[in-house]
């Protein structure tokens, strides 16, 4: 009779679960603490927990009050697995958002435009100032290959003659990025090879008392190169850094070392 009169018992209750409306008020601790108090069974009781919306307070201080209640540990197992998991209209319960992963391409190209300024090695050679352009592919935000051309002027002075000398550098570089983490800035370490175009406007004032342009053989060229990068946004960034390149002289120059400071910007696409 006993056992006839609880599974009339367990019948009811999943007939009752049953029809509840889809949009059923969440179920709380409190209902769970009724339906213990009215003995209805352990096993009803978690399949009516895990068909509720969650409503349930896990916390500490929610956990000692079940506890308390004489909550058994398989319903409060239960409560804590679904406040955990999805509602009863499958929607997924509120999580902390993961940290936004970076959505950039594997491969971006880029442009850029640059002020450099050039020292040499050479004795009675000036600095000169010019700008710089260049075309390249990243690779990852690792790998780094572009082709870049820059000009300037500068003056040079040896005894009794002087020059305006024009430089056209025409460098293939691959560099090799490293991220600072998550922050915008990072390192650019790299090597160029190309060649060095140079023209030289002459003047004899003491014998001749005029001028020309004698032009100049190309120069090969090679050398390493330091950026450093700030990630304005996701199409711009900017860029600082020194290059270091040397050449080898003719009959009429020696060998050189050329330092060039640059700062520019970059646009991604």
């Amino acid at each position: 009779m006993k056992t006839r009169f609880r599974f009339s018992l367990m019948g009811l209750a999943f007939l009752l679960l049953s029809s509840l409306p889809l949009n059923a008020a969440p179920m709380t601790n409190a209902d769970v603490i009724k339906m213990v108090q009215a003995g209805i069974d352990e096993s009803v009781i978690i399949t009516a927990i895990q068909k509720a919306q969650s409503g349930f307070d896990v916390s500490p201080d929610g956990l000692i009050a079940l506890n308390q209640a004489k909550v058994s540990k398989e319903i409060i197992n239960a409560m804590v697995t679904r406040s955990s998991e999805r509602d009863a209209r499958g929607r997924p319960v509120a999580k902390p958002t993961p940290a936004a992963k970076d959505t950039q391409p594997p491969i971006r190209f880029y442009v850029s435009a640059s002020v450099v300024h050039a020292t040499y090695s050479e004795s009675g050679v000036s600095s000169g100032t010019g700008v710089g352009a260049a075309f390249g592919i990243g690779i990852k935000q690792r790998h780094f290959i572009e082709t870049e051309l820059m000009y300037w002027k500068h003056s040079r002075r040896d005894h009794n003659w002087s020059s305006i000398s024009t430089s056209r550098p025409v460098l293939a570089t691959y560099r090799f990025g490293i991220p600072f983490g998550s922050s915008r800035w990072g390192m650019q370490f790299g090597g160029s090879f190309g060649v060095w175009k140079r023209t030289f406007d002459n003047s004899y004032p003491d014998y001749h008392g005029g001028a020309f342009r004698t032009p100049h053989g190309d120069t090969v060229m090679l050398g390493l190169q330091t950026l450093c990068i700030f990630r304005v946004s996701d199409r711009f960034s900017a860029h600082t850094g020194i290059k270091l390149l040397g050449a080898a002289g003719n009959y009429s120059t020696e060998d050189v070392t050329l330092s060039i400071f640059t700062l520019g910007a970059n646009f991604h696409f």
